[in-house]
């Protein structure tokens, strides 16, 4: 029975369960939906970020955080895709409690680089951007992480680049080379060590160690050539440029700027002219104008520099380039475009145009805050510009360069706090993962250890329990053994009591008799019998009566029921009960019940129950009336029924006493059914069911 109600338990919450489990999965799908239209081209820009909302809007409303978090990521793309990176950070501010509260390592990893990169594009608070990208460093290396490791300290080494901390952005370049060297020769591997290699080769470059720079560039040049080489089949050159073909413009493009600053002109044309002659104008401009820009200005430059070409060919490409970057309003290239060929008219004596662009330059470097274009303006205003106006800007120009060096020292005692602090962080986190590790394990231990002494104490207490039980059951046993002993040596008494009441009639009363017949006998033989002589019999009459009247007391004291055994110690504990208690008694017993083959333990049981029953009448119920059935039932079970018409009780209210757990126990011990039938002011039908 118990088992078809688990399994009508087990249906229920299956029957429950699967309809939720089922709108849990539409409430998914309804977000992935939206987060795959965020990410689709043929919407609008605005469409996507509605998108995108929408789906952070039914995660939030599902708060399961694993899937808020995918969402919000989801919508921090979107915003950095369309260059709203205020908007982007916001979000990605956003996910860091989130992931924190996941308690998930790489999630929070992740968050930390994204908030780095937000920081780092938009270029207002590169410290922070470091920070970031150097804890979210530290915790992808931990985890093995080693893509992601890699490009979280090629971007904080970029930031440090940015901000002019040249010496330990080395630093971060030169360690992460290193473990990409031992690293398996897979794309994302190589392509991060080219990116070490050439961002070596710039700082070299800003440091003045050319050899350095070349050095390195050239040396990120050669794997990146084999790898061009090795792809050169799957992308056709006249289709596209591929991400290698990109790294190849850029990188001869930085190694230009080494050979311009080792006046090496002629080196850094042919490499400008190959570029040119590979890639073409068209394809170029499709794939990256403004890459297109800077060719052409620096191949005038070059040019101009190293006097191999004619002027209206110089002038020609600058114009061209700043026409290009004009469209494109990419204000920093406009500025050095402006600068190198006011420096070039300059050179050909034409003041006023070169004024009028190192003009525009100083202007537009001040307003985006490009010191290092504002500086070259300066000079030459300097150099143009005659007496104090000229003498202004020099002065001018040597106080920017002034305040360049102590921010670059700023900056770096900024970045080198940021790295104390980061590793202190990360230690005093490793030592709290210790601690609080040492903290669980002893916990759990000390768990495991109150658990066991509890199963132990539980365990000892049952066996004391099951130990008293059993030492009670032989006390019963032992007690039912003695009353039946008892009543035994009563029987015998009583029958020992008949032999001699047997032999006070056979030697007495009947040898009295036979006497006084003889006498009697002999008188009414004679003629002649006076009645004093009959007198005499009369008497031994009288006196035999006596003694047969004595012996009939006797016997009717002495007289023995049929049932020897359980019935008669019922009988007369029954006929106490009626003589002391103020209910009456009554007793229905069925004849055909064995009591000679039913055990002990089954009598011993049953006599106890009698008693408690009748005990808690006579404490509790204020009963008239007791009736006690003992009766045969399917000729294997003898059912015991106790009804009194007593004040009865609740069940279902009222706490049961020990006299009715006990009746149960017992009930229990013999593997039968114990029954209460009970109602207020009704009276209360006991009923025991046991098996013999």
């Amino acid at each position: 029975m118990l088992r078809y109600f688990y399994f009508y338990i087990f249906c229920c919450c299956c029957s429950y369960a699967y309809p939720q489990a089922q709108k849990l999965t539409q409430k998914i799908d309804s977000i992935d939906y939206y987060k795959s239209l965020s990410k689709k081209s043929t919407y609008t820009n605005a469409s996507k970020v509605k998108f995108a909302i929408k789906a952070c809007k039914l995660s939030y409303d599902l708060k399961i955080d694993s899937i808020i978090l995918e969402s919000n990521t989801n919508l921090y793309f979107t915003y950095l895709e369309q260059n709203n990176l205020e908007k982007g950070l916001e979000v990605a501010l956003k996910n860091k409690p989130l992931a924190k509260q996941l308690n998930d390592t790489i999630s929070i990893a992740d968050i930390y680089c994204e908030i780095g990169i937000a920081h780092h594009l938009n270029r207002k608070h590169l410290d922070s951007a470091y920070y970031y990208y150097m804890a979210s460093a530290k915790l992808y290396k931990n985890k093995a992480y080693l893509y992601d490791y890699t490009i979280s300290k090629l971007n904080a080494a970029k930031v440090l680049s940015a901000t002019h901390n040249y010496f330990d952005s080395n630093k971060i370049y030169i360690g992460v080379a290193k473990e990409l060297e031992l690293l398996d020769n897979d794309d994302s591997n190589i392509d991060n060590l080219i990116s070490c290699y050439k961002g070596l080769g710039n700082n070299f470059t800003e440091l003045g160690f050319y050899d350095k720079s070349e050095e390195y560039l050239k040396k990120s040049l050669r794997i990146n050539h084999k790898l061009l080489d090795s792809k050169i089949d799957l992308q056709p050159i006249n289709s596209k440029l591929s991400g290698y073909d990109v790294n190849h413009v850029y990188i001869n493009i930085d190694l230009t700027e080494t050979f311009k600053y080792q006046k090496k002109y002629k080196e850094a044309i042919l490499v400008y002219r190959g570029l040119l002659k590979k890639y073409g104008k068209q394809l170029l401009l499709q794939k990256d104008p403004s890459t297109y820009a800077a060719i052409k200005n620096n191949l005038a430059y070059n040019l101009f520099k190293s006097n191999t070409s004619n002027r209206d060919t110089i002038s020609a490409y600058f114009v061209e380039a700043y026409k290009i970057l004009y469209d494109l309003n990419a204000s920093y290239e406009i500025a050095s475009s402006r600068n190198d060929f006011s420096e070039f008219l300059l050179s050909i004596h034409q003041k006023d145009s070169a004024k009028a662009l190192a003009l525009h330059s100083y202007h537009l470097s001040k307003n985006i805050k490009a010191f290092k274009e504002a500086s070259r303006a300066m000079l030459t205003l300097s150099k143009i510009e005659e007496g104090e106006k000229g003498k202004a800007f020099l002065n001018e120009h040597i106080k920017l360069n002034d305040s360049l060096l102590q921010e670059e020292r700023r900056n770096r005692n900024k970045f080198a706090r940021i790295k104390f602090e980061t590793d202190t962080y990360i230690a005093n986190n490793k030592q709290l993962s210790r601690r609080n590790s040492v903290i669980s394990i002893v916990a759990i231990v000390s768990i495991f250890i109150l658990i066991l002494l509890y199963i132990i104490r539980y365990q000892r207490s049952k066996n004391k329990t099951l130990k008293l039980e059993k030492a009670q059951q032989q006390a019963n046993t032992e007690i039912y053994n003695l009353m039946l002993n008892e009543q035994h040596s009563v029987q015998e008494g009583r029958l020992r009591e008949r032999y001699h009441i047997a032999e006070e009639l056979h030697d007495g009363v009947l040898n009295a008799l036979a006497g006084t017949r003889l006498g009697i006998e002999y008188l009414s033989s004679l003629d002649r019998v006076e009645a004093s002589q009959y007198q005499l019999y009369i008497k031994e009459l009288r006196k035999t009566e006596l003694d047969i009247r004595d012996l009939s007391h006797a016997l009717k004291h002495s007289k023995l029921d049929q049932d020897k055994g359980f019935v008669a110690i019922l009988e007369e504990y029954v006929s106490q009960c009626n003589a002391l208690q103020r209910f009456t008694c009554t007793t229905t017993l069925d004849k055909d019940i064995p009591w000679q083959e039913i055990s002990d333990m089954v009598k011993v049981n049953l006599f106890r129950c009698i008693q408690e029953a009748l005990q808690n009448t006579a404490k509790h119920a204020q009963a008239q009336t007791v009736h006690i059935t003992l009766a045969l039932k399917d000729s294997t079970n003898v059912e015991l029924t106790i009804t009194d018409d007593g004040n009865g009780f609740d069940p279902n209210k009222t706490a049961k006493g020990i006299g009715l757990d006990n009746m149960k126990a017992r009930a229990n011990r013999l593997k039968g059914s114990f029954k209460i039938d009970a109602t207020p002011h009704k009276g209360t039908t006991l009923t025991f069911v046991i098996p013999i």
